[in-house]
């Protein structure tokens, strides 16, 4: 597959690599998107060093459809579009039995402990996959009218 991989700061190289293989308790996902963070640009300029890996692929907001399922994991099908969690958490220690998933001393990060989205194919804990919601007919729009009855009451507020 095709992966920009990360060598050091400054340093990074479209290339051929090897497909990642899975786990049982593991997904591999066809990238679909993977955006470009600020986090991501400060490694490739050396302003964040601490936890990455070289070389690496880095990449850690992805959305893409199941490409391959570990024979563990369940509720999803080959195709299936998903998103993934940017932090894996362990979900054992105490902080994660406690619903502070966030603080947990064990969590991987994609593109930094795990390789990322910057590839076509990124392997990834069944845990760390949703699927995705959004459909034709689900858009998301403004309230717009509520926008409008708050612009006008904050010019009204101004005006007086």
């Amino acid at each position: 597959m095709i992966a920009a991989v990360f060598h050091g700061p400054g340093e990074m190289e479209v290339t051929e690599v090897e497909r990642p293989g899975i786990g049982p308790d593991e997904i591999l996902v066809r990238v679909g998107a993977n955006t470009l963070c600020g986090t991501d640009v400060r490694v490739l300029n050396g302003e964040k060093t601490r936890g990455i890996r070289r070389p690496s692929i880095l990449g850690h907001e992805i959305a893409g459809h199941v490409a391959k399922i570990g024979p563990r994991v369940k509720g999803f099908e080959v195709g299936t579009p998903v998103g993934m969690a940017p932090m894996i958490p362990c979900r054992r220690c105490f902080y994660c039995q406690h619903d502070m998933e966030n603080v947990c001393p064990n969590k991987q990060g994609m593109g930094y402990d795990l390789d990322g989205g910057m590839g076509e194919y990124v392997r990834i804990p069944a845990s760390g996959v949703r699927r995705a919601t959004s459909s034709p007919q689900r858009t998301c729009r403004p309230n717009t009218s509520r926008w409008r009855s708050r612009s006008r009451a904050a010019s009204t507020a101004s005006a007086a």
